[in-house]
């Protein structure tokens, strides 16, 4: 291909797609418009639901369930696992206890808290305060001491250092069941935005827990090289159960991913409904544009030539509707909380309430690997439907054509 027919063609297809006698250029705007919305959503979407998940994620590995945990195992073999840890290259090891208990309120209600009784090092874990925020106090441990969620407090009006009472069931030397119950002053109130974290666990030393008579203890690692450290351990503690986080929470993490892709599925079939809508405009334009083509056949043309005319204007579609696609969508993910805000606060004074997202915040994580797979996905949709127009072509004959005028 010569670059002289290159220009020749290009030419003709800027020609014929701008040109104010083009009658189906509302229909292409309306194209254009739809592909453009349809990237700036899948680009805010993908931005939310990639924070979400990364957020959650990290929520649990560095505050939950750590990158490996060992156990559960007694108090007094604690010790044991710290030491081989201590042989392996990780980041660090928290020994902990853990149990269900009743938080008791007065007037005889109360509510589920799993308590988490944390042992030395918990100060050196980066990742845990990373993810934690404190709302009010700080995240000091001491004896008989508790740090709480937002969502706890504010369920049930705690409030900075106010005493709480929890309660368990023990194994007593006589009767088989015995209540343990401890007075808890609330030093730290935190905030991690992940809802079953901050409405249901709390932190206090690990003295504490071992004080009362209950919980299962074991030990959390933090590690880079997550697989590897696993093995090791498994290998070095065969009596002790090793499970990492993917395993302890493989169906959350399936979940979130299926929901991911799915939505992104969902979202893909807009551009499958434009392409249809593209692959019609361009068949009505070129029984439109008939007589003309018929033309150029005589004078020459051959059918690898109108075609290329189409795919060029397929590609100012592609061009007129990424570009200003993209733009939206990563101005609108950057700025999607105070625009939800902006939304929720017109809502409430027309109708008096609003979407009640007021003190929510939507983390945004950017992935420009799934934006440019979404953007594949739309060039294939616009390849296809200009494609598939160009069968019109060939019922276009000059013979027939000039027979009719």
């Amino acid at each position: 291909m010569s670059r002289s027919g290159t220009y020749w063609r290009l030419q003709m297809s800027w020609t014929y797609f701008s040109s104010s006698r083009n009658r189906q250029r509302g229909a292409i705007a309306l194209s254009i418009t739809g592909l453009a919305l349809g990237l700036m959503i899948i680009i805010v979407v993908i931005g939310i639901m990639q924070g979400l998940q990364q957020r959650f994620l990290q929520d649990i590995i560095e505050i939950e369930s750590y990158h490996i945990s060992l156990g559960p195992v007694g108090y007094d073999e604690l010790d044991e696992l710290q030491l081989h840890a201590d042989r392996l290259d990780v980041s660090g090891s928290v020994p902990y206890g853990e149990s269900e208990t009743l938080l008791v309120r007065e007037g005889g209600t109360g509510t589920s808290l799993r308590l988490r009784g944390l042992g030395k090092g918990y100060q050196d874990d980066e990742g845990f305060f990373r993810q934690l925020e404190m709302i009010q106090g700080t995240f000091l441990l001491d004896d008989d001491t508790v740090v709480i969620g937002w969502d706890l407090a504010r369920r049930h009006g705690i409030y900075l250092n106010d005493s709480i009472r929890v309660a368990t069931v023990v194994r007593g030397r006589i009767v088989r069941a015995v209540p343990s119950v401890r007075n808890l002053r609330v030093t730290g109130i935190y905030r991690t935005g992940y809802p079953d974290i901050d409405r249901s666990l709390g932190f206090t030393s690990l003295e504490t827990v071992h004080s009362m008579g209950f919980g299962s203890y074991y030990l959390g690692i933090k590690t880079d090289r997550i697989d590897r450290s696993a093995a090791q351990l498994k290998t070095a503690v065969p009596d002790v159960r090793v499970v990492t986080w993917k395993e302890a929470h493989e169906s959350l993490f399936g979940a979130l991913m299926l929901e991911k892709y799915s939505m992104f599925l969902v979202l893909l079939l807009i551009f499958l409904v434009v392409a249809i809508n593209i692959r019609s405009t361009f068949e009505r334009f070129l029984y439109e544009k008939r007589d003309e083509i018929a033309i150029m056949k005589t004078l020459g043309a051959e059918r690898k030539d109108i075609r290329s005319m189409l795919l060029y204007q397929g590609g100012f579609i592609a061009l007129l509707s990424l570009v200003p696609g993209c733009i939206l969508g990563l101005l609108l993910a950057s700025n999607i909380n105070p625009v939800i805000h902006t939304i929720d606060r017109f809502i409430t004074r027309l109708f008096g309430t609003g979407l009640g997202v007021s003190g929510i915040v939507f983390p945004v994580i950017i992935t420009w690997p799934e934006i440019a797979l979404s953007i594949a996905v739309m060039v294939l949709f616009l390849l296809w439907a200009v494609l598939r127009s160009t069968s019109t072509v060939d019922r276009f004959t000059p013979m027939e054509m000039f027979r009719y005028e």
